[in-house]
Parts: structure tokens; sequence; C-alpha cells
């Protein structure tokens, strides 16, 4: 889904995330964060899920063990830590909302890996131009200004400047640095605003280049999800996926929160599978590919 409209991206993520926070049913929770680990896994690359996974199963432990600490609902008391009870319920409950919060983290990153600067300004271009324009001046000067702040530094280094390792030497240094730094994005900025406007910026009437069309596959991807996100939608409404934590744990896990967590998990696989299916007709072309080849190499030889 690198490759695809942003408007596809847009329905998708958002859709992911409102679906995710709707209930909060173990099964729910644990499709969405097996899944967020198969896409992710599939997109970036496992050696990297393998890097990223203990910190995100140790950030839900740490929710886990914290909630019960705070609240002390529930009827079902394990121990008393200073006079309050840590129960059972807190507990279930802490690690729901940890599974919870570690899947919106290991969505966000998906979301960072497929949707880019430039699609940001598609989206914001149609909307709202001028936070577009913004948007991409502000992309455009933090990586210059990073540059030059170190280019700066080496300077002031250089002639002195930080010399003396006091508190007040370095303050001072580092003032300068600033005034120094932000003299030259105001003068940069002011070079920007004159070439702009004499390209014509603002004479007329505004026009939008777009690189993205919408195909087929587009359509084919946004009738997907919104098919999936519809019979999800009825299936919750007629109660499936309940889950009641305080001050009783009470949840159902029958055929319909089975069906439910299935339309979830191939809702959320979607790139993943585009991915896999990518993935195979790559290795089932190659062979052919390779023996077609191999006559002409043998034959130049």
């Amino acid at each position: 889904m690198r490759r695809d409209h942003p408007l596809v991206l847009l329905c998708y993520f958002g859709t992911v995330l409102v679906l995710s926070m709707l209930t909060m049913h173990p099964l729910w929770i644990g499709t969405a964060f097996v899944s967020g680990c198969v896409v992710s896994g599939a997109l970036s690359g496992w050696h990297a899920l393998v890097k990223r996974l203990p910190g995100l199963v140790l950030f839900a432990l740490g929710v886990a063990l914290l909630n019960p600490l705070i609240s002390h609902n529930g009827v079902t008391p394990l121990l008393f830590f200073r006079g309050n009870p840590i129960t059972l319920e807190a507990l279930c409950y802490g690690a729901v909302l940890g599974g919870l919060l570690s899947s919106l983290l290991l969505w966000g990153g998906i979301y960072s890996h497929l949707v880019d600067g430039e699609k940001i300004l598609w989206l914001l271009g149609a909307v709202l131009p001028q936070a577009a324009l913004l948007f991409s001046v502000a992309m455009r000067y933090l990586p210059a200004l990073q540059r030059r702040y170190q280019q700066l530094h080496r300077l002031h280094t250089c002639m002195g400047l930080y010399r003396q390792d006091t508190f007040v030497h370095r303050l001072n240094g580092s003032f300068q640095l600033l005034s120094v730094l932000l003299g030259s994005a105001l003068e940069d900025a002011v070079q920007t605003a004159y070439t702009m406007r004499a390209r014509g910026y603002g004479s007329g009437k505004r026009t939008r280049m777009s690189l993205y069309r919408m195909r087929k596959r587009e359509w084919t991807q946004l009738g997907c999800i919104l098919l999936l996100t519809v019979c999800i939608g009825i299936l919750l409404h007629r109660g499936a996926m309940q889950a009641q934590f305080y001050p009783r744990m009470e949840f159902q896990l029958g055929a319909r929160e089975l069906a439910t967590a299935a339309g979830f998990g191939l809702l959320l696989l979607l790139p993943g599978l585009e991915e896999g299916g990518a993935w195979i007709r790559w290795h089932l072309w190659k062979p052919q590919h390779s023996a077609l080849l191999m006559p002409e190499r043998q034959s130049r030889r």
C-alpha cells in the first residue's frame, strides 16, 4: 500500500483507529495487536519487528501492573498493598489497556511507514491549501535549520566560544547561536517570499497538481474497507464483543465474537495480504524469468 492513493490510506487508518477503540474485549485487542505485528513485519521487516516487540510488551506489562495500584475496583482481591486491595479485575483491565496502547503504537509506526509527507500534503491541499503550504515550508526548513545549526556550532567552537566550561559562558554562547540562527532563518524566509511573488504566487486562481489517480485497484480496496467496516459495525451493534471488567469481569466468546474478530483481522491484514501477494508473485515469476534469460546468456557466451 505504499503506492496507494492517499484517500484509501486515510479511510483505512481512520477506520482502524476508530474500530480499535470501540470495545475493550480481550479478543478484539489481541486481534489488533497480532495483526499489527504481522503487518509491521511484512512492511518493515521481521528483524525490525523483533527489535521493537520487547519494548511494546514491557510497556503493556507496565500498564498492567500500574493500573491495580491506581484503581482498586473489583470484587476479587488478590492481595493488599498498604491497605489497598489489588484486584483481579483491575489487573486484567490494565493488561487489556496496555495491549490497546501497544497496538496503537504499533499501528502508528505502520502509518508513518505508509503515509509520507507528500501524501499528507495531498490530503491537506484539497481542504486547507494554506495549511498545506505552511506544512510544506516547515518540512523544508527544519532539516535546513538543523544543518545550519551544526555549521554555526562548529564555527563558534573553532572561534573559541565554548572554551570556558561554565554555565554562564555556555548559556551566552547558546543565545548568540540562537540569534544568528533566527536571523539566517528570517533571511531565507524573506528570500523565499520574494521568489514566490516573482513567480506569480497569489496573482491568480490557485491550481492543484495531483500525482495520484483512483484506479480500479484503489476502488476495489476502498470497497473492501467499506464492506468489512459495515459488516463489523452491524455485528457490534447487535451486541458482539461486549466486555465488562468492573465490578466483575463479564465477556462472551461465541461464534458471533469469533466472526467479528475474523472480519476485523481481515480488515487489518489488508496491507499485509497485499505485500504477501506481491512477494508470492515475485518469487513465482523470478524462476520463470531466470529460465527465459538463461539461454540468451549462454548463447551470448
